[in-house]
């Protein structure tokens, strides 16, 4: 239903990628979002001050 709605002009796209990684070395990034996908399914952590980095979100999982 999507691709016939979007037709093949190439104005929009999809993709899906799979990935296999460790236990807690992931992350998901959202903007102005509800808490869906990654955050639902394993916890919502905020990005704060001192949390600027993905490395240092990482290692700050709880």
């Amino acid at each position: 239903m999507f691709n016939q709605k979007i037709s093949s002009d190439g104005a929009a796209g999809i993709y899906h990628e799979t990935h296999i990684v460790p236990k807690g070395q992931y992350e998901g990034v959202h903007g102005n979002m509800p808490v869906y996908g990654l955050a639902h399914a394993t916890g919502h952590k905020a990005i704060t001050s001192g949390l600027h980095s993905a490395l240092q979100r990482l290692e700050n999982k709880a």
